[in-house]
């Protein structure tokens, strides 16, 4: 069950309740696989575990230098690491994700040569 958290695009105040839409959290996560998939990454395995209060799903992808603009993935509107999307998949489960009080970051893990997908949602 994911908690109510603090509604950050509507500008409810923390700890207000939040409408919970599995629909669109399930094509937050699907989007971030789809994504790692089409980038050429068909054994991507997405790994699921609890922290405290919340439920954190991470997602590797190989790649051999850090792509350009990373920490703004999914805050950056229309922007894309593909030659013909219009990049609405990051911003897409970045917003869903957000809405329903969590996180989603992007990093670059030097040692590893991967881009790490970390979705957070709190827990009831």
């Amino acid at each position: 069950t994911i908690a109510p958290g603090s509604k950050t695009l509507s500008g409810a105040p923390k700890g207000a309740e939040v409408e919970i839409d599995p629909a669109q959290i399930r094509m937050a996560i699907a989007e971030l696989i789809v994504n790692a998939v089409e980038a050429g990454y068909p054994d991507v395995i997405p790994v699921s575990k609890v922290e405290g209060k919340c439920w954190i799903i991470s997602i590797d992808n190989p790649i051999a230098e850090a792509p350009a603009f990373i920490e703004s993935w999914g805050r950056l509107p229309g922007y894309s690491v593909k030659r013909r999307h219009l990049g609405l998949g990051c911003s897409f489960a970045y917003t869903v994700v957000r809405a329903h009080g969590g996180e989603l970051a992007w990093t670059y893990d030097v040692q590893e040569k991967s881009v790490r997908s970390t979705l957070q949602l709190p827990l009831a």
